[in-house]
């Protein structure tokens, strides 16, 4: 059988071994790559080995086989690490959190009941349990919450990304360090008068939640606990509209013109945020990190964004409408608010000063 795992596919030694090439069998005093990727999976998984994974198989690790294969009932367990070992290690690393840098993102990470993981992802699916959106979202037009839900689910997808199964990651999880925000675009070149009122109104909502952060700021320093009570009341306060009405009326406007003219319009997402929780060889501008869905008139899956990624290339192909911020709780509830982070944050309960510690 093939490996499936990112620790081991591919790896010649440890595929032989899948294939119960005894000859590949590691056993003490074998050496090498395939040795320390084993290493590394005995250790996340709990079996230390004292000295870490050096690439060579000694007394520790020999022991740590052992408790390894004991704790599986894989027989003989023996100290050598054959087909059932490697089989099984692969089988629990194939997803999520096959990469390892990404394992190790997620035992560090700030602000855990707004983690959602890729395991988590895993979790739900199996349950066959759908994302909720929170009641203090319930004005989001339903388009748009089903494109949220769709991009949420092909992002998180434990086993690659929406390019295809075993393709690396589009992202290693929604948090509000990651995987927080969508833009609401039209491509440049559907730009007409009445788009352009639009892009007039979304800056009008700019100038209101200034306003609000002003009123809040009354009640303590911005991000405490009081900033964000007061700054999630006046989102959630009634008016003739509301802040939130206004957002809703904007995007089912915007859902109308695209239906009356056929005009595409998507949500593109930027992911791995922040470098400190990205795979360490995805700079800024790597496509891994941009990705956009259409949600009316006809919605769409999920592809990469097909141009360069970067602001220049961004304002030069699309026209930004609105955008939404996107905060996910570990129960898979999804609470978005326009435009930024800081009013998802806020109705959601969390902290926004959490989120500047975080990082």
């Amino acid at each position: 059988m093939a490996l499936e795992s990112a620790r081991f596919r591919g790896d010649p030694v440890l595929e032989r071994i899948a294939r119960n090439d005894t000859s590949a069998f590691l056993r003490f005093g074998a050496k090498g790559e395939h040795v320390r990727k084993v290493q590394f999976a005995l250790i996340d998984l709990g079996f230390g080995i004292p000295d870490g994974a050096t690439g060579n198989f000694l007394q520790q690790t020999s022991a740590a086989v052992v408790a390894y294969k004991t704790s599986r009932g894989l027989t003989p367990n023996d100290p050598v690490a054959g087909v059932g070992t490697i089989t099984t290690l692969d089988r629990e690393w194939a997803m999520p959190f096959a990469d390892r840098d990404e394992w190790l993102s997620w035992q560090t990470r700030l602000i855990p009941e707004f983690n959602f993981t890729r395991a988590d992802e895993l979790a739900r699916r199996r349950s066959g349990r759908g994302f909720v959106l929170n009641p203090l979202s319930a004005w989001l037009p339903s388009a748009f919450r089903d494109g949220i839900f769709t991009a949420l689910t092909a992002l998180l997808d434990p086993a690659g990304s929406p390019l295809g199964q075993f393709t690396p990651a589009a992202s290693w999880g929604a948090s509000p360090l990651d995987t927080y925000h969508c833009h609401v675009v039209i491509d440049t070149a559907n730009v007409g008068p009445a788009w352009q009122g639009f892009q007039g109104f979304s800056r009008a909502i700019d100038q209101r939640m200034a306003e609000m952060m002003r009123q809040a700021d009354q009640a303590g320093q911005e991000g405490t606990p009081a900033w964000t009570a007061a700054y999630r009341a006046l989102l959630l306060a009634p008016g003739n509209p509301g802040f939130t009405q206004r957002i809703a009326n904007l995007l089912n406007d915007i859902a109308r013109e695209s239906q009356n003219t056929g005009v595409p319009v998507k949500l593109v997402w930027h992911t791995f945020e922040h470098a400190a929780w990205r795979p360490v060889e995805i700079g800024s501008n790597d496509p891994r990190r941009a990705w956009l869905n259409v949600v009316t008139p006809v919605a769409g899956p999920v592809t990469q964004w097909p141009f360069p990624v970067t602001d220049v290339a961004f304002a030069a192909n699309v026209a930004q409408l609105l955008g939404l911020a996107v905060i996910v709780d570990k129960t898979g509830t999804v609470t978005v608010a326009a435009q930024t982070r800081t009013e998802a944050a806020a109705l959601a309960g969390l902290d926004k000063k959490r989120i500047d510690d975080a990082t």
